[in-house]
């Protein structure tokens, strides 16, 4: 594919505006009182990405379609220091318990799951059942913190209130909505994978 560079290059720079505008709202203060309805936000630049990078006909979708499923699942390698992070954040008593142990450890796992991953051989056939597997457990443990978080910032926002801010606002306005499109993306590709 010959625009495949100009293209990577093009994703490359929305993901580092993106993440810059966060960073800096966070650095800046203005995102330190989460967002009340965070699921909706969540959700919606979830969609937003994965629309993005699904549309139809284009460079782009070309792009993402043509990549290996291992090198979506391999981005969520990143979970891994994050899930220590709010492990940390639990000990010192930066956020609350319950958020924290789920995301850590759920985290940690999904992570280090998807080390092992990306190193499975392409053309076996138990692979994309692994990788299965390894998405809806990935999905589930995703869902399950933003669900928790949600639950915190509607009945106990005095818990998170003065936790929020920089850099924890990344992973709810950045962080998570890609995890969540690259999950969906994950299985749609695993889904075209069995039904060809």
């Amino acid at each position: 594919m010959s625009d495949a560079p100009s293209i990577s290059t093009r994703v490359f720079l929305v993901l580092v505006v993106w993440f810059s505008l966060v960073f800096g709202l966070g650095v800046a203060g203005v995102l330190e009182q989460p967002p009340r309805p965070a699921i909706p936000i969540v959700l919606a630049l979830s969609t937003g990405t994965l629309l993005w990078l699904s549309r139809r006909g284009t460079a782009l979708a070309g792009f993402v379609a043509a990549l290996d499923v291992r090198v979506l699942v391999g981005l969520h390698i990143v979970r891994a220091p994050i899930g220590l992070w709010f492990l940390e954040a639990d000990a010192r008593g930066t956020l609350p318990g319950s958020l924290a142990q789920l995301a850590g450890w759920g985290d940690l796992a999904v992570g280090g799951a998807a080390v092992l991953a990306v190193l499975l051989p392409a053309q076996r056939p138990w692979t994309r059942r692994v990788l299965a597997a390894w998405n809806v457990l990935g999905l589930l443990d995703i869902l399950a913190v933003v669900i928790t978080a949600q639950r915190l910032l509607l009945f106990a926002p005095d818990r998170l209130a003065t936790r929020i801010g920089h850099p924890f606002v990344l992973l709810p306005l950045f962080v998570v909505p890609l995890v969540l499109a690259s999950h969906l993306r994950v299985l749609g590709r695993l889904r075209a994978t069995a039904a060809a």
